[in-house]
């Protein structure tokens, strides 16, 4: 292609060329589409040219045999899935003039050991690093200000993490102002004993640190007024420490969005250290979904590490009274009326019953005696 005038590489153009090694773009190309070297399972090395501003979703998934992949400054977004299950990349270079990226970009990258994160980007996109158990270490830089959903969920290598104090959410709002009802950014992060949270969190999204096994202390921010449900399940924590509010907003379980308790933070605590384990709804973010709603595909692709849902922890506390004029205390009151009524109806069945006994016997008695 070098010699060619080219300025995008359309959809599709190379998917399943599994024949392909290497592709190298001249300086005139400025995008690469959806698809473009889906597939291309025999591709090593893909060089962008100086032009490139933007690649598409999927365009280098499942492209398994990838180990080289040189981008210059200039390019602006990735598309979701677009490097997903490359699973022979081990480092990558990316330009700080990247300001946004979809969704589970690198997601199932399991040899990448080695990667940086723009200083031009302020979001993590949703399951970015999603299942790159291959990663030991990674910096977030302070130009970071929001982490969304399952962003290093499954990075089994990852050790230590430090949130800068730029960061001011962690998961994501599903309209319920100030309710973090899916999170999982860090869950499954088996090997993490050590993380720093900043300064600015206010709140801790459901499933956050579900299955984190060796983490056993955690300092939660004293901004921090709301605990998602399954925070800390199946994780290792034996150890918080919290010094803010006395009172903080704890979401006992998924079926109770708009009828919620505030616990005293000792209760809280006493709750998470000795609430029995058992099964409960799946926690964290659906996979995204594709063109269509499909979700994409790669020939054998391996499962991702941290995504099979883990079971969770069931609460155990009495059930919360609901308020007058909730739906939940509707319900209950047509519940109630419901059986009043049916109650009255076997009441009413019964004394029918007992009058007829009644009138029988009478009838009987008014019979005359036969004589032998």
């Amino acid at each position: 292609l070098q010699d060619t005038a080219i300025t995008a590489i359309e959809g599709s153009t190379f998917q399943n060329c599994t024949s392909l090694v290497e592709a190298i773009l001249p300086d005139t190309v400025e995008s690469v589409a959806n698809y473009a070297f889906r597939s291309c399972t025999g591709l090593e090395r893909f060089v962008g040219g100086s032009s490139l501003k933007s690649i598409g979703s999927w365009s280098f998934y499942y492209c398994s045999s990838l180990k080289d992949v040189v981008l210059s400054e200039g390019l602006e977004t990735i598309g979701q899935f677009a490097f997903g299950y490359c699973t022979s990349l081990e480092e990558i270079q990316l330009p700080n003039s990247i300001t946004s990226t979809q969704t589970s970009v690198f997601v199932g990258c399991t040899g990448l050991k080695k990667v940086n994160i723009p200083t031009g980007l302020t979001h993590l996109s949703g399951g970015l690093f999603q299942g790159c158990s291959g990663l030991t270490e990674i910096t977030i830089p302070d130009n970071i200000t929001s982490i969304s959903d399952a962003v290093f969920r499954g990075c089994t290598g990852i050790t230590s993490l430090v949130i800068p104090d730029s960061v001011t959410q962690i998961g994501t709002d599903q309209g319920i102002a100030g309710r973090p009802w899916n999170a999982s950014t860090f869950a499954g992060m088996t090997g993490l004993t050590e993380i720093t949270l900043p300064a600015g969190l206010t709140a801790i999204g459901a499933g956050l640190f579900d299955g984190c096994t060796n983490l056993k202390t955690i300092i939660v921010p004293e901004g921090v007024a709301m605990i998602g449900k399954d925070a800390f399940a199946n994780s290792g924590i034996t150890n918080i420490v919290y010094k803010g509010s006395e009172e903080v907003t704890w979401y006992p379980n998924q079926a109770e969005r708009n009828n919620y308790n505030n616990y005293t933070y000792d209760e809280w605590l006493e709750y998470v250290k000795n609430q029995p384990t058992g099964p409960t709804e799946p926690t964290g973010p659906n996979q995204p979904t594709g063109p269509g709603g499909a979700a994409p595909t790669g020939p054998g692709a391996p499962t991702v590490p941290g995504t099979t849902p883990v079971s969770g922890n069931v609460d155990t506390r009495p059930a919360v009274q609901n308020p007058e004029g909730t739906p939940q205390w509707v319900a209950a009151q047509e519940e109630q009326a419901a059986k009043a009524q049916s109650a009255a109806a076997e009441s009413k069945a019964y004394a029918a019953t007992a009058d007829n006994a009644v009138d029988q016997a009478e009838e009987e008695s008014d019979e005359p005696e036969q004589k032998l």
